[in-house]
């Protein structure tokens, strides 16, 4: 099941509510909208003393799937897809800022990955890669120690005891 599949409810509209619920709740510097280029909705705002950024992205409008719905034209069921996509953030919104209920701190914490740095990037954007190389070769990244990278220990064995 695909949550909002097949939704009516325009971009735009998701766009508003998703204004409507920042603005409530105190966010400033709010900005919904979609970057053509980078095929991608957007989502901006400031609250808690944090900028924040949630991108969306869009599938590709030539992926397959778009190509094989009968009776429906590759742009329409695209377009349809953006939608629901849309939807999707709304409520991801909703559960994020429900949860964290003007928590500063909860808040900071959960939408961590999508902070702004002074550099423009997302927290997630920078450490993504380097979670990937420390999952893959077992050496802590530097930037997050301090120090140079150690190995991480070995995961425990579980030993049989008779």
């Amino acid at each position: 099941m695909t949550y909002a599949e097949g939704t009516e409810v325009t971009i735009r509209r998701s766009q508003e509510e998703v204004t409507r619920l920042l603005k409530k709740v105190g966010a400033v510097r709010i900005v919904a909208t979609e970057d053509e280029p980078a095929n991608a909705g957007v989502i901006m705002f400031e609250l808690h003393a944090r900028r924040i950024q949630v991108a969306i992205p869009y599938p590709a409008l030539t992926e397959r799937r778009f190509a094989l719905r009968l009776r429906i034209k590759p742009e329409t069921a695209w377009e349809a897809e953006k939608r629901r996509l849309w939807r999707v953030a709304v409520i991801r919104l909703k559960v994020d800022l429900e949860t964290t209920e003007g928590d500063a701190a909860a808040f900071q914490n959960r939408l961590l990955p999508y902070t702004v740095l002074p550099n423009g990037r997302t927290v997630g954007e920078m450490v993504t890669g380097a979670v990937e190389d420390a999952v893959a070769t077992g050496t802590m990244p530097t930037f997050l120690l301090g120090a140079p990278s150690p190995r991480l220990l070995a995961p425990p064995q579980i030993v049989d005891v008779p």
